[in-house]
């Protein structure tokens, strides 16, 4: 493939994270999760007696049925808010695509965004990233329930100025209170040059075939990565679209790529039309179909562009309908209001049925999946329509899995790893015997990701390499990380994710810090 989508924890090898990708594990329980809506809304109040479940054709019970309402009890993001189970969350990635996007549509977009953001529930995390065609999909912070730092992203389409945090989720409180109003972030000129530079020196470089596919696989490679996270896990691109005349064959398209100079039509050679049947790009929808329902992730687009007068102008959004067709994922279009397009994929979302059942060793790679009702009439009904034998497993340095452990308190049982915290100083304490049994070569280096919380707010980080060549010198006593924090008087909650270079080995350990 192209490249690999670009990792947020930027000063770890990329490539332990490419060759993780290769490596699989066996599915043994699949989850169905199930969108029933009527006329947009979602709905409520049906039982296990509703459904009906089949694999590659035969009808399969499900010994597992739940129903999660995310808009009942879902109130704003707090403190003392009770822990979740991780299962009945909501995740989204906020994807904007700067490659098919005019800067007029993203702008509006991410007021949209910004404002649901700050609207929504508990229940609901999110992560943003940006797609280029130079970087790929590139995530600017990975999922997180605290507003601060996915405002910030949105606002901004940067990464934050917290260098030391790889994770950019550690604002300090300065940005917290420097959070923009619309009219301050919409049409920034930071944002203008990113699609400038993304679109339209593109333009002159690559074919129009090779960056319509380069959007597809990097789509199914972010599926991968989401598919450990627990939770209904939904990829939200906010984009135009691209001109599906490519795929119709319909002579010369134009309008590929917009950028920031205004709409730059670029006739694509003769003879290059995209058909279906293309060896390229039909291979590459029909892989992105199956990184998304193997991974049981939902691709929700939606046309930022607004409403459209004409049939050269819906030719790009049938593009949307193309990529979120075959995952299970939804398509809003022809809106003005953003914001209200984003309120009505979440109401769409709002009750989610949840079928659960063991994998049987049917001798296929991919296995088809339809979900029947019973009783229920003039509904749309949603779902993944197929399950893989295998998904991939995850790096150990993988953003998304090192945010998800320390945002839920993951335990981790890779390395022993104990904290204790007294006034502002943590004590990271780690056996040197077990670090130097995983320490291969010998100059192998551990880390120590030290995070405080105040409520779901990272407030502080800091960063500790441990050399287990100094762990060797004295095997019979454990090795100590020593930070102390600059913190005002308060309660905290401090946390370290420890990890060994060269090895999936992780250790988790969290403690309540009081500052007086």
């Amino acid at each position: 493939m192209r490249r690999c989508v670009a990792p947020v924890l930027l000063h770890l090898a990329a490539v332990a994270l490419i060759a993780a990708s290769r490596e699989t594990h066996t599915v043994e329980v699949v989850q169905v999760p199930v969108y029933v809506t009527r006329g947009g809304t979602s709905i409520a109040g049906l039982t296990r007696d509703n459904f009906e479940l089949y694999v590659n054709g035969k009808p399969r019970s499900f010994e597992y049925f739940d129903v999660v309402d995310f808009g009942a009890g879902g109130g704003q993001v707090g403190a003392d808010a009770a822990p979740r189970d991780v299962r009945q969350r909501r995740l989204y990635v906020l994807l904007f695509d700067l490659v098919y996007s005019t800067p007029k549509s993203l702008a509006r977009a991410r007021v949209a965004a910004d404002g649901y953001v700050d609207r929504a529930g508990d229940a609901d995390a999110f992560a943003v990233g940006t797609y280029t065609a130079r970087q790929g999909i590139q995530l600017l912070v990975p999922f997180t329930r605290d507003r601060a730092p996915v405002r910030r992203a949105i606002q901004t389409l940067k990464e934050a100025s917290t260098k030391d945090d790889p994770l950019h989720l550690a604002l300090a409180l300065v940005e917290r209170a420097e959070l923009a109003a619309p009219d301050r972030f919409a049409e920034s000129e930071s944002v203008q040059r990113l699609i400038d530079d993304s679109s339209i020196r593109q333009l002159a470089l690559d074919p129009a075939r090779r960056r319509i596919r380069d959007e597809i696989e990097d789509l199914g490679e972010l599926a991968d990565r989401l598919a450990p996270l627990e939770g209904n896990r939904h990829v939200v691109l906010l984009t135009s679209g691209f001109d599906t005349s490519l795929f119709h064959g319909a002579g010369p398209a134009q309008t590929i790529g917009r950028g920031g100079l205004g709409q730059m039509d670029r006739p694509v050679r003769q003879g290059s039309s995209l058909g279906m049947s293309d060896p390229g790009v039909g291979r590459a929808v029909k892989e992105m179909y199956a990184h998304f329902t193997g991974a049981g992730v939902f691709l929700d687009c939606i046309d930022i562009e607004g409403v459209r007068l004409s049939f050269s102008s819906n030719a790009d959004s049938e593009g949307l309908s193309m990529l979120a067709r075959d995952t299970g994922g939804q398509v809003v279009l022809n809106r003005n209001d953003l914001g209200e397009a984003m309120q009505t994929l979440a109401d769409m979302q709002r009750v989610v049925y949840i079928l659960g059942f063991h994998a049987a060793d049917t001798g296929r790679r991919e296995n088809t999946i339809q979900v029947k009702l019973r009783g229920v009439d003039g509904v749309k009904v949603t779902y993944r329509p197929s399950y893989s034998s295998t998904v991939p497993k995850t790096s150990t340095i993988d953003a998304l899995r090192v945010a998800d452990i320390l945002e839920n308190d993951i335990p981790q049982t890779g390395v022993t790893t104990s904290i204790a915290a007294r006034g502002k100083t943590i004590d990271v304490e780690v056996p040197a015997r077990e670090l130097i049994a995983l320490g291969r070569p010998a100059n192998a280096e551990a880390e120590a990701m030290l995070y405080v919380y105040s409520g779901r707010s990272i407030v502080a980080f800091k960063d500790k390499r441990i050399s287990i060549d100094a762990a060797r010198a004295d095997a019979t006593k454990p090795v100590h990380v020593v930070e102390t924090f600059d913190l005002p008087p308060g309660h905290y909650v401090a946390k370290v994710l420890l990890r060994v270079d060269g090895t999936d080995a992780l250790g988790f350990a969290r403690t309540p810090m009081n500052v007086e």
